[in-house]
Formats: structure tokens, sequence, C-alpha cells
């Protein structure tokens, strides 16, 4: 999984912000999606996007797994990452 190279990443005061070029459409992060943005950039696939969020914010397991997995989904639905067919995804 990594960024789509016609997403450009700002940030704005302490908020993260998300331009797609192709599409013109802006998203603004929270901060579990804007640290979930800085693994995927990091080169890290969803497993290790996971465990690290997991270590890095409190709360149930089973309720940041959700969340994780949601925002990846999310991600990907609105083109703004690429999954590589090496991940196996």
């Amino acid at each position: 999984m990594r960024p789509d190279p016609d997403v450009l990443a700002r940030r704005i005061d302490d908020k993260l912000v998300l331009v797609h070029l192709r599409t013109d459409r802006l998203y603004e992060m929270n901060p579990t999606a804007t640290r979930i943005w800085e693994l995927i950039g990091a080169g890290h696939d969803a497993a290790q996007i996971q465990a690290q969020i997991m270590r890095e914010f409190h709360g149930p397991a089973a309720t940041i797994a959700a969340e994780v997995k949601g925002a990846l989904a999310s991600m990907q639905e609105e083109n703004l990452v690429s999954v590589d067919d090496c991940d196996g995804h």
C-alpha cells in the first residue's frame, strides 16, 4: 500500500489535509487517520499499521482494529492510496 502519486498532503495548523489532484477533492484527516497516512507513507502494510496504531492509541483493541480497517478501506475507495500487487490485498 502506498499513497497515490496524485494526492498531496499538507499540514495546516494541527490538521493534515489531503488534496486529490485528479478529483479536486479535499480530505481533512483526524489524528488517527493522520497517523495511518504517515505509516502508509513510511511503507507499512495494513497489519503493521494496525499494530502500530494499537501501540499509540488507547482503547479497546477491537475498536481500534475496526477503525484502522475502515480508514484504510475509505482511503482505497477514495483512491488516496494504491494497493501493490505484492501486498496480497
